[in-house]
C-alpha cells in the first residue's frame, strides 16, 4: 500500500526524469526555432510597412508588389519550417502527458496484481464490489505466517 500512497509523487518524478533525459533538447530546439521564425517574419513585415509609408509613386507601388512576392515566399518557407517545430512540440506534449502516465499506471497495476497473487503474509483473497462507490478488498492471513503465542 506504500506504493499507492506515493504513486503520484513517483509519477511526477518519473515524468520529470524522462523529460530531462530524452525530450528536453527536442523541446528547447523546437521552441527556439519557433521564436526565431516568428521574429524573422515580424521583422520582415515591419520592413514592408516602413517601405509602404516611404513610397507614394507608381514605381514605389511596383517595388511594394515585388517585395510582397518576396514576403509571401518567406512566409511559405517559414510556415513549412514551423510545421516541423510544432510537430516536435506536440510529440513532447503527448509523451509527457499521455504516454508516460499511462505506462506508469500500467506498471502500478501489474505490480499490484503481482503482489495480490503472491504468497506473502497478507494476500488478497477476493475483491468484493459493494456498490458503485465502495469496493472492498478482503485480505486473508496465511496460517504459516501467523506466529503462535507462547
Amino acid at each position: 500500500m506504500l506504493v499507492l500512497r506515493y504513486a503520484v509523487v513517483i509519477a511526477i518524478l518519473l515524468n520529470q526524469f524522462v523529460y530531462q533525459q530524452f525530450m528536453e533538447s527536442d523541446y528547447v530546439s523546437a521552441r527556439d526555432g519557433l521564436e526565431q521564425t516568428s521574429l524573422q517574419v515580424s521583422n520582415e513585415s515591419r520592413g514592408m510597412g516602413q517601405k509602404q509609408n516611404e513610397s507614394g509613386t507608381f514605381s514605389g507601388l511596383w517595388e511594394q508588389l515585388s517585395d510582397s512576392g518576396r514576403y509571401v515566399k518567406l512566409l511559405l518557407e517559414s510556415a513549412s519550417g514551423m510545421v516541423g517545430y510544432i510537430l516536435d512540440l506536440i510529440v513532447v506534449f503527448l509523451v509527457q502527458t499521455v504516454l508516460v502516465p499511462l505506462l506508469f499506471l500500467w506498471v502500478i497495476v501489474r505490480l499490484l496484481g503481482w503482489v495480490a497473487k503472491s504468497d506473502g503474509p497478507l494476500a488478497v483473497t477476493r475483491i468484493r464490489d459493494a456498490g458503485p462507490v465502495k469496493t472492498e478488498v478482503v485480505l486473508a492471513a496465511r496460517r504459516d505466517s501467523i506466529l503462535p503465542l507462547q
